[in-house]
């Protein structure tokens, strides 16, 4: 029996912020606000995502080169904050995205991660993490480039996640 949790705006808040301070993630671009973390409003980050980059204009075509270049401004903009520009994460805080078996294990998983976020301990190249993963939401265009590009940049995988896949996601969930 699978178990799926999923909390409110403000427990991730507060969980993020901690969970980042304890990680020892970059929080020295905080402006002082107790929800905004790397310049970031974290009591919206389906917000954020979007924001940095704008949801795909409708009828945009979303090919696999359109994908990348959108997940790697996606990635540099809020997921280096953790998990680092090279992807290897902090050492017993923050698990890597570079050749991760957990990340490439299960397309599902993933994408939920992404849209709901995690605090759940996870395993990732035989070592555990518990930390939280903040959700980073956004629409399904958004999702989908940013677990394109982390799948196929760091993780050297062919294929792309698509914006259908997303949407049935988000639906079942």
């Amino acid at each position: 029996m699978k178990m799926k949790l999923l909390l409110g705006t403000a427990a991730i808040t507060a969980a993020i912020a901690f969970g980042a301070v304890l990680a020892g993630c970059d929080t020295s671009s905080n402006t002082g606000s107790s929800n905004d973390m790397h310049g970031m409003d974290m009591t919206d980050h389906t917000h954020n995502m979007d924001s940095l980059i704008g949801a795909p204009p409708a009828g945009m075509v979303m090919t696999k080169a359109v994908m990348m270049t959108r997940g790697k401004t996606i990635f540099e903009g809020i997921c280096t904050h953790c998990h680092q520009a090279d992807a290897k994460g902090i050492v017993d805080s923050i698990p890597p995205l570079l050749n991760s078996d957990f990340l490439m294990a299960d397309r599902r998983r993933s994408m939920q991660i992404v849209m709901y976020g995690s605090i759940t301990p996870i395993t990732v190249n035989g070592k555990n993490y518990w930390n939280v993963m903040p959700a980073i939401g956004g629409a399904d265009g958004n999702v989908a480039s940013i677990l394109t590009y982390v799948r196929n940049h760091f993780n050297g995988a062919a294929d792309s996640i698509s914006e259908d896949e997303v949407m049935k996601e988000r639906m079942q969930m």
